[in-house]
């Protein structure tokens, strides 16, 4: 099986859109070929060597076009978080990447609401 490595390299924000374009239209153009290449004749006989080396082979193909798609989402996924970051719409604590406000406010209630639940109750009877 090969080896994949990972690479990292970058470009111009207005040149993100072509570089994702050309990763899903490799991943694309990889799958049509798979659905030309993989039509099977049940006919050919099922139970041979052959017939495992061909899935194999395109459970490899398979893999490969799996791989571009999930570069390409995790470039669009982080390009969506930096817009949003840059919109303001994430509005991380003390300028480091940490809790939101919300999260802030979501926690104070939560710690309140266990500080609630450990004061015994004065109708309550114990063991």
């Amino acid at each position: 099986m090969k080896q994949r490595i990972s690479i990292q390299y970058t470009v111009e924000m207005e040149e993100l859109p072509r570089e994702v374009g050309r990763l899903l239209e490799s991943a694309f153009n990889q799958y049509q070929l798979l659905q030309v290449d993989c039509r099977f004749n049940p006919s050919d006989g099922v139970l041979a060597h052959q017939t495992v080396e061909r899935i194999e082979c395109i459970r490899r193909a398979m893999a490969a076009v799996d791989h571009r798609l999930n570069d390409a989402s995790n470039i669009i996924n982080g390009y969506l978080a930096y817009k949003a970051q840059a919109d303001g719409k994430i509005i991380p604590a003390d300028g480091a990447h940490g809790p939101t406000p919300q999260l802030d406010e979501l926690a104070e209630k939560i710690d309140k609401f266990k500080s609630l639940m450990d004061v015994p109750q004065e109708n309550e009877i114990s063991d």
